[in-house]
């Protein structure tokens, strides 16, 4: 796990690199964030939905990290 310089381990968006013999597993994201935290990042995304859009169905994005999906 490496979260956001200069925050702890849960605060903040970080990134998740998961390697066994198994399998490869890269994610990124918030753990658990508190309500206010959570609020703004859902505005923020609502403010910008059309750039989001844009970018998770552009061709180069579906190539190479496919149709995303997972918890809502």
């Amino acid at each position: 796990m490496f979260p956001t310089r200069g925050l702890l381990k849960h605060e903040g968006a970080g990134v998740y690199f998961h390697v066994s013999p198994e399998e490869v597993w890269i994610g990124g994201g918030m753990y658990a964030p508190d309500a206010p935290q959570l609020h703004a990042v859902r505005e923020h995304i609502a403010a910008n939905l059309r750039k989001l859009r844009a970018i998770v169905e552009s061709p180069g994005f579906r190539k190479h990290f496919g149709a995303l999906e997972g918890k809502s």
